[in-house]
């Protein structure tokens, strides 16, 4: 049995060496955690990002803030109608979005939008009311425009 050797001692560590180690293992897991790209949540399509903003908008015609809801009319339709064609109508007049229209849409559909436009205008700088018969059917209006001009897209 003289081939099995005795401990002669205990290896002795350095503190500054495990310091060293613990710190660089933390180091390494900081730089993985803040070079993570952040998940963005998938963009909406122009319809239904124009869809559910109309359904917020049901809060303003509820409340009979029609000022407000026709510039939140108004902006989520052409913010729609800019998404969808690549135009500028978001910055542009209905004049201007007339023009803009009837040289892309269907004249029909176009002439709708302009005709919901023009509505969101007198309202927004002549301060006209909605009328009552027409309250319920305002936002409605919206989202059929919303849904012709997806059902244009998918032809």
């Amino acid at each position: 049995m003289e081939d099995i050797r005795d401990i002669h001692g205990v290896v002795s560590t350095h503190p500054w060496k495990l310091g060293i180690a613990l710190g660089l293992i933390v180091a390494c897991a900081l730089w993985l955690l803040l070079r993570r790209k952040p998940r963005l949540a998938p963009r909406l399509s122009p319809y239904q990002e124009a869809y559910q903003a109309l359904l917020a908008c049901q809060e303003l015609l509820e409340a009979g803030d029609d000022y407000a809801l026709s510039i939140q009319a108004s902006y989520i339709l052409r913010r729609y109608l800019e998404r969808s064609l690549q135009l500028p109508i978001v910055e542009s007049t209905t004049a201007e979005c007339q023009q803009l229209l009837f040289a892309q849409k269907d004249k029909a559909h176009a002439q709708a939008c302009v005709s919901f436009l023009d509505r969101c205008d007198l309202i927004k700088f002549a301060r006209a009311q909605i009328p009552p018969h027409e309250r319920k059917s305002f936002i409605d209006r919206a989202v059929a425009l919303l849904v012709k001009g997806e059902e244009e897209e998918k032809k």
